[in-house]
């Protein structure tokens, strides 16, 4: 199905015509000169004899199309033909709930770590499998994986890590297209085909403390996977979805596997074309004494190697050891988290925002009036246009989440509503909301982990779904 999404997306995209309207066009004009672009992406979409299409569910469709169509809707709208937004970066709501009452208590559901991709939610269970059922003990962790059906999401798996205290599910990664999940943990790696029916498992017997990161492709063709440790093996390998694979596992290397230094690859991110990887080291000390930084390998086809650039994100702080490094689907627009910016009793937090190779960079810093950790998690729409970042607040407040879009003159503005803990949670509550974030492809759908939530057991955790529609295309 991997190739299957892919392939609709690319003949939508080659018969969408660009949208050309005059000054004097009303609202209703303007939206029936894109009826030929709506109709040409319901038609290839709902036609069910097509090769391209192995007749997906209607909303699995629905999606596609939309997905397709909402900048052209959108183009109305900033042009002013139509009153009110359809789709308004500045207007979040809520639009869904998850937690799971039948969870132990020490669950914390969404905290650190989830991933989202238009009907699935993978999130991970840090504390699954603990001794005696006791937090933090022992534990194996899992990656929970629960599917939308009915307006309602519900458990569809549960991947368990096999060793005590590897926190597996720690690292988690899916497509934007919602045809790949990864898992990673203590001593292993998985990846498994969530339109397709395949699973992989790249496993060792550790040696030592060392954490394998991963990050799927927003089309789902390539997956980084990182080794990061403080005194092991550092690596970088590069997978290729192989559709003539007829092997159980269809993953392929590209490339050569990459060594690199102490906590290099603790967190990893791949564009499209799968020939970018973005990198983040929460410890390396700079040539200036700032502490942390992001780098960028990048593909070369003629030797086949996977080369460094001198090209690098850095910040005073440090970055931190979860997915805070993040790369548009071009590969052109890379951000990275550093939540222990500032002094320890005010964390407040950065993100950066830079442009590869030689292009702007954007600091944004977090409050100052109390420790937000702003930064511990933030995800990127694939254009690069959007980026929602989470200050989960561990040490003084329930946490927030911020959106940056971008503007008409190329910079990126912070949108008007601030999620915030009270606004779910209430006065006081310490929820961790924005503890983890993920973003549709097209930056338009959220979900926000709020790890301490408390439902029939206290700190089971929750997971909040918005969007920025008003129901035009739903």
């Amino acid at each position: 199905m991997m190739r299957v999404a892919s392939a609709v997306l690319l003949m939508l995209s080659l018969t969408s015509s660009p949208l050309v309207v005059e000054s004097q066009t009303t609202c209703k004009q303007c939206l029936r000169s894109l009826h030929p672009v709506f109709a040409r992406c319901y038609q290839k979409c709902e036609d069910r004899s097509s090769s391209l299409i192995p007749a997906p569910d209607s909303e699995e469709v629905r999606d596609v199309c939309n997905n397709q169509c909402f900048d052209e809707v959108e183009a109305c709208v900033n042009l002013s033909f139509c009153p009110g937004p359809v789709c308004n970066a500045r207007e979040w709501r809520q639009t869904d709930f998850i937690t799971d009452d039948t969870v132990n208590e020490v669950s914390s559901l969404g905290l650190f770590q989830l991933e989202y991709s238009s009907r699935w939610v993978a999130t991970w269970d840090y504390n699954y499998g603990c001794d005696n059922d006791s937090p933090g003990l022992n534990c194996l962790g899992a990656a929970r994986l629960y599917k939308k059906k009915n307006d309602s999401y519900i458990l569809k798996d549960i991947f368990p890590g096999t060793i005590k205290g590897e926190n597996y599910g720690r690292y988690l990664s899916m497509s934007k297209n919602g045809s790949v999940l990864g898992v990673g943990g203590g001593n292993k790696w998985q990846v498994f085909g969530l339109t397709d029916d395949y699973s992989c498992t790249w496993e060792e017997t550790p040696t030592q403390v060392t954490m394998h990161t991963i990050n799927v492709s927003p089309n789902g063709h390539y997956i980084a996977f990182g080794k990061s440790s403080s005194v092991g093996v550092n690596e970088l390998i590069v997978r290729e979805y192989d559709a003539a694979s007829i092997t159980a596992c269809p993953w392929k290397q590209k490339g050569d596997k990459v060594t690199g230094i102490k906590y290099d690859f603790g967190a990893v991110s791949i564009n499209n074309d799968g020939n970018m990887v973005l990198y983040g080291n929460h410890d390396v000390i700079l040539g200036d004494g700032t502490k942390g930084k992001a780098g960028m390998y990048v593909f070369d086809d003629s030797s086949d190697k996977w080369i460094l650039r001198s090209w690098h994100i850095r910040a005073q702080g440090g970055m931190q050891l979860n997915s805070s490094v993040k790369l548009s689907a071009d590969g052109k627009v890379a951000a990275a988290g550093l939540p222990k910016y500032g002094i320890f009793d005010s964390r407040q937090g950065k993100v950066v925002i830079q442009e590869y190779p030689l292009g702007n960079s954007w600091y944004f810093d977090g409050p100052t009036d109390f420790a937000s950790d702003m930064g511990n998690s933030l995800d990127i729409s694939k254009n690069g246009k959007v980026l929602a970042v989470g200050g989960g607040g561990y040490y003084k407040t329930g946490g927030f989440v911020r959106v940056y879009k971008r503007n008409s003159q190329g910079g990126f503005d912070l949108v008007k509503n601030v999620l915030t803990s009270e606004q779910y949670g209430g006065a006081d509550s310490k929820l961790y909301f924005g503890s983890s974030v993920s973003l549709s492809g097209n930056g338009k759908k959220m979900i926000v982990g709020a790890g301490n939530y408390e439902g029939a057991h206290a700190g089971q955790g929750a997971m909040y779904l918005f969007d920025t529609c008003n129901g035009f295309l739903q």
